[in-house]
């Protein structure tokens, strides 16, 4: 039987952002709970479950589509893409640490911690955009 690819580089993209929209919300979760009951930092009105569904998915799917327009448009636009995505983690982990979130300094570092873990971990999801876009196991497995 012939295997066949109907896939075009545009949904490759689109569903590998998917997918590591679902793995990242899972791991958020996980982190989220792991998190909360080792420091003790609560709920917020913006820092809850559903946030963490929705943000997850919709970004990473959005990157997805970001990777197809970026690989498309340069040569070597994976490149690009990948360096990127490290720059703007770098600088978002490093801009976190600026928000004062509460005056009680406890709170606001706890608050840095949560988001921080949570921005490395979409951003580990978008730097996985393109690598496993390429991957022929991955597309034939999971895609």
């Amino acid at each position: 039987m012939v295997d066949e690819n109907f896939q075009s580089p545009f949904s490759k993209s689109l569903l590998t952002g998917l997918f590591l929209g679902i793995a990242a919300t899972i791991a958020c979760l996980f982190f989220g709970i792991i998190y909360r009951s080792i420091t003790g930092f609560g709920l917020t009105s913006y820092m809850n479950v559903p946030t963490d569904i929705f943000v997850c998915n919709i970004v990473l799917t959005l990157f997805g589509i970001l990777h197809y327009y970026v690989a498309k448009s340069f040569k070597g636009g994976t490149i690009v893409y990948i360096v990127g995505f490290t720059l703007l983690t770098i600088v978002g982990i490093w801009r976190i640490g600026t928000i004062q979130r509460s005056d009680i300094p406890g709170v606001s570092r706890q608050f840095h911690g949560m988001l921080s873990g949570m921005v490395l971990i979409i951003a580990i999801g978008a730097i996985l955009i393109p690598i496993l876009v390429r991957s022929k196991k991955f597309q034939k497995g999971i895609i």
